[in-house]
Order: C-alpha cells, then structure tokens, then sequence
C-alpha cells in the first residue's frame, strides 16, 4: 500500500501532467487519511483553479491562504478565482497582494490586466499588461492581450506596433500574426490585412485562420464566386475545419446561386470541437421575469447595436431583463450606450471558450440569443454545449445557424413565409409586425429643403457592402442608366477605400455595361458623413444576392425611397421585410423588369415631390417598425408563447 508520501508525489506528477482529475482523486484520498494539512490544501486548491471550479478552488485557497498568508501564488489564484465569480473588488484586493510579495512576477501583472478588462478598466487593463510584458518580453500571449485592449480602446496604431515589434521578437509566433491581421481587418486595412494573411498561409498553408480571414477579404471585395472556390480548394487539401465552417456558412449567403437548402446544408455541416463538463443547463425555477442574455463581439456600430438597443429601453423590466456578454467590444458611444442599459453587463474579452460557457451558465438565464450566427463563429460555438435552457437566434440574422440546440429564429412573414421552414433547423417565431426594430439615431442628419427641380442629373445609389453586389446586381443596375439618359450611380462603402479594391470593382461594373464616367465610387466616412450622403442619392438601390438591412432602414430615413428585389433566403428579404412593414410595398419588384420600371418611377417622383424626403421620413416615423413599446410588447407576448 502506497504511503501518504509517495500519494502525495503521485499528485503533484499528476498535476504537472495536466491530470487534475486524477491528481484530484488521489488528493482526496490522502485528505481522507490526514485532514487538512497544509500541503495537502495547497495542492488541492491549484488542483480546483485547473479544474475551473471557481467556487471550489475559492474555498480551497482560503484555507491555503490562511496556512500560506505570503505565498504569492495562492493571493494570484484567489484573484483569479474571485474574479470568475465576478467579485471584482475582491479580486483586485488579491491580485494587488499577490504584486507586493512579488512585483516581478509577470504573470501576476498580467493576470491583473485581465481582471482590470473584464471589469471594464481598459486603460488599468493597459498599464498593467505593458508593465507585464516588460518584464516578459518573450511572452507574447502578453503581447497579445495588450494590443486587443488597445485596439478597443481606438489605439489601433499602438496595438500594431506592440504586434509588429513582437513579430520581430518571435517570428515564428503564427497567434502574433493572426491578431495583427485581425485589427487590420477589422478596421478595413484590406491591403495590410491580406499581406499578414498571406504570410501566414505561407508559414503555414493548412492555417485556418489565414483561410478564413482570405476567404472574408475576397468577400469583402465582391470577389464572391472566386474566394468560395478558393477555400472550397483549400477544404479539399486540408480537410474540414470548425473554426473555418462558420465563415463558410457566411460566404454562402452572398452567393447569388445558393438556395435554402444549400445554406442549411452547410450549416448543419459545422462540427465543434468545444467539450464542456457539467450537465446543460435546464429550468428548475419559475419566476415572473425572463431572463435573456445577449452574446456577441458586435455591441458597437452594427446591427447587434442597433436592433437590440429599442427592445432593451422599451421592455418591460419587470418582465424581462437583460444581460449582456460583450468580446473585443470597442469602447465608443454606442457600445456606452447599449451597455447602460443592460441590467448586467460581462466582458468574457480574455476567457477561454470553457471558462466562457461555465460562467455564462452561472448567470442562470432563461434564454440565451445569439444576434449573429455564424458570422461570429467562436461566440455562436458557445450555444453548442447550451448556455440556457432556450436558446434563439435574433436581431442581426441572415440564416439558419443549423445548429440542433438553437430552439428557435426570430422573423416575420416577410422574411420567412409559410413553407420556408425546410431552410431552417429551427422553429420559426415570427413576429407580427417585422422581426426589427429601429429607431432613428440622436445624431440623424435633418432633412434639408432641397430644390430637386434644378437637378439635372438622377443620382442612384447603394452603401451596401461589395460582398452583395454580384454581376446580376450591377448587369440589372447597367438597365436602370440606360433607360435613364442623365443619371449616375453612387457606391459607397468601406473596401472602396483600398485603390485596387476600385478598380477591380470599376472593371467588374464595366464588363456588366456601366459606363465608367456614370460610376462614382467611394471609401468609408464617418458614419455621420454617410448618413449626409444620401442626401445626395435619389433612388437607392437594392443589391439581389443579399438585400440591405440596416443600410435600407437608414436610407428610409434619410428620405431616400429603395427599390428591392427579394429572392427566397433570409438574407435576400431584409429589404423587403421593411419596405412592407412600413407599407411600402409599392417598390417591392417582382421580377427584373419590374425592378428597373419601379427604380424609374422613383425617380421621377423624387423630382417631381419637393417634399418627398420630409414625406417618407414621417412615413417611417409613423410605421411599427419605430414603435419601440409595440415592438417590446410583440417580443414578450411571442417569447413567452414558445418557452411554454
């Protein structure tokens, strides 16, 4: 029979290996023999903070600490602890501790850093992971996490020369790499974006993420049909990969040939490696009020902002409250905002994707939503393992997620009419005027008196991204200016600041018979700067393979009439969807021809109304698509109706 000693060496060999269960087992076992002896919690209490029992370790390291009040690491591991279980004060406390008994630990300065983020002290969070990386400049974990916070901070040009100088430290570091082409991307740096994808794939050409990220920028630039068969090749050679099929899923949707049940297919394809121990969670408590978390990377400026935002201020709170868990969220005045007025908010930023599962389940939610799919593929994974006992897919949508734990997908009767539901994995909840909400922003340009008589020229216009303007699209535009002598189109979007992004779409509007001198092209502004530019436009024009969402309730708003087309996919119904709610369905086409008759009509009733902007503002203003108390009601009742 072993001894205490040679158990206890057993555990500690175990713990080392990364065998915490096992080294919990025997740990236990020798506790039965010798109680709580010193060592014994010591190594007990770092065996359950590898565990990821936060509680548990917690109980742990209060004993240790009481043996071990000097010990550095048990003051860390406390703060790490606390800090899960979101008792931040209490965390600080202890991570503080742990600094004074030994300040050049980085480890210690970092792990602050991380508590100082997710409590939502950015510029603490910065300080501390600087002070940590010069005293570890190797680590470029470190690096890493720094640059994030700094690039949410709107510091995007320190975080890249944080990134650059570690490249050069640490060369072969692929993680440096990604994130850098990350920041780029996400910013609209396409050609640095693409140049760091690239060096990647040539590193290491079976990198997913280098795919993907190739994959979104072909897509960003219009290049649809191309980037799909790329990484189609590039799936063929180096087999399926879960992080990539998301991005896939995402793709499929500009495709102009996909169909419902392609999208659904792939969907369904997606496989996750994400193991989470411990049961799903269920409801085993009844109560007045529904609680709902929101889970998303986009509470900024996009449609996760700006279709959730006039739910939240109008719901009822003693009906529904919200929580929200916010990665990578930049720090601006819409994020401010809509973080204002959850009744909880949770920056899961540096969790690991268990650690991120775990704790939302902690929340104890009544339904989990995520408001993207699969365009944020790592947050749509934590839905897999269930974070509530029903979970939806809302808000920003654009297909199925195919994934069997979602239970269900907000919509209308637009977006999804009776027999649509073969293109879904989920039960539909349609709600009964439009599946959004919007309301008009506080910095919303006035619309000014404009004298249309003097115009001489029809200016056209879209300021939807170049991803859903396929050549059918610019072939069906090309019809519109030829039947319209003195007219132009303006495309404005953020890819058209890149100068070969211009000109391979200059070349693409060409080869679909548009005159180049007809084509005014231009890069991204300040979104009070777009909005002001559709002033400008008389007409705006729906694109087919993925119709406008946000982009058309702006131009409503701005007085500026849409014409859509829709098609049989959510995505190529946004525009339609609400066009009819605000009864407009007069500039829903039915067929091409249709199409380019109706964006002709239009033109020539803008010019001819004095008072058509004024018109259509206060047309939208007066639609269910701006009543935000009718909308929060429609939710509730709907919500409601399927938990039961």
């Amino acid at each position: 029979m072993p001894t205490p000693e040679k158990l206890f060496e057993r555990a500690i060999a175990a713990y080392r290996e990364g065998k915490h269960i096992t080294a919990k087992k025997l740990i236990t076992k020798i506790g039965r023999g010798l109680g709580s002896h010193p060592q014994i919690l010591h190594l007990k209490a770092f065996i359950e903070v590898e565990l990821g029992t936060a509680q548990n370790a917690l109980n742990a390291l209060n004993q240790a600490a009481i043996h071990f009040p000097d010990d550095g690491n048990i003051q860390n591991a406390l703060g790490i602890s606390l800090r899960k279980l979101s008792r931040y004060v209490e965390s600080e406390k202890a991570h503080r501790r742990a600094i004074d008994l030994n300040p050049s630990d980085a480890a210690y300065h970092q792990n602050f850093g991380n508590l100082l983020s997710e409590s939502g002290n950015l510029e603490g969070a910065v300080t501390a992971y600087s002070h940590a990386l010069q005293l570890a400049p190797t680590f470029s974990d470190i690096a890493i996490s720094l640059a994030t916070d700094l690039n949410r901070l709107s510091r995007k040009n320190e975080a890249v020369i944080i990134l650059e100088s570690q490249i050069d430290r640490d060369p072969e570091n692929i993680d440096l790499r990604i994130q850098l082409a990350n920041i780029e991307h996400q910013s609209a740096n396409l050609p640095a974006a693409l140049s760091w994808y690239t060096s990647i794939a040539e590193i290491e050409p079976k990198n997913a993420a280098a795919a993907g990220g190739l994959m979104s920028i072909g897509v960003l630039q219009g290049s649809v049909e191309k980037s799909i068969a790329s990484f189609e090749c590039w799936q063929s050679t180096y087999g399926s990969n879960h992080e990539l099929d998301g991005i896939y899923v995402h793709a499929l949707n500009y495709l102009p040939t996909a169909k419902p049940v392609d999208i659904r297919t792939a969907a369904e394809s997606a496989r996750s490696k994400l193991r989470v121990s411990g049961p799903p969670p269920s409801i085993y408590r009844s109560r007045q009020s529904i609680k709902i978390g929101i889970i998303s990377k986009k509470f900024g400026v996009h449609p996760v902002n700006f279709f959730s935002a006039p739910l939240m201020s109008a719901i009822d709170q003693d009906a529904i409250e919200f929580e929200l868990f916010g990665s990578h969220v930049p720090e601006n005045q819409a994020s401010q905002s809509i973080k204002a007025m959850a009744t909880h908010w949770h920056d899961i930023t540096h969790m690991p994707p268990e650690e991120r599962v775990a704790f939302i389940r902690s929340r104890n939610l009544d339904v989990a939503i995520s408001p993207t799919g699969h365009e944020e593929t790592e947050i749509l994974e934590l839905f897999r393992p269930r974070i509530a006992p029903v979970q939806i897919a809302a808000f920003a949508i654009f297909c199925t997620t195919g994934v069997k734990q979602m239970d269900g997908l907000l919509t209308d009767y637009y977006q999804t009419p009776n027999g649509y539901e073969d293109g879904y994995t989920e039960d539909l909840i349609r709600m009964p005027n439009g599946y959004v909400c919007f309301q008009p922003y506080d910095f919303l340009p006035p619309i000014d008196s404009i004298n249309s008589q003097s115009k001489s020229i029809t200016t056209y216009g879209s300021f939807n991204n170049l991803a859903k303007v396929c050549d059918s699209t610019l072939s069906l535009w090309s019809s519109i200016l030829n039947v319209v002598p003195n007219s132009e189109i303006l495309i404005k979007t953020q890819a058209l600041g890149d100068e070969q992004t211009r000109q391979t779409f200059s070349n693409r509007a060409q080869s679909a018979g548009i005159d180049v001198n007809r084509l005014i092209l231009e890069g991204p502004s300040s979104h009070l700067d777009l909005l002001k530019s559709y002033l400008r436009v008389d007409v705006a024009l729906d694109p087919l393979a993925y119709s406008g969402g946000l982009t058309t309730l702006e131009a409503l708003w701005m007085g500026t009439p849409v014409v859509t087309l829709p098609g049989n996919t959510f995505a190529r119904r946004h525009s339609f969807s609400h066009l009819s709610v605000a009864g407009l369905n007069d500039w829903v086409a039915h067929s091409p021809e249709h199409y380019v008759e109706i964006a002709v009509q239009l033109a020539e009733e803008t010019s001819s109304h004095n008072d058509f902007r004024k018109w259509l503002r206060g047309q939208i203003a007066a639609s269910p698509t701006n009543d935000a108390l009718a909308y929060a009601r429609d939710f509730t009742k709907c919500l409601r109706n399927f938990i039961k």
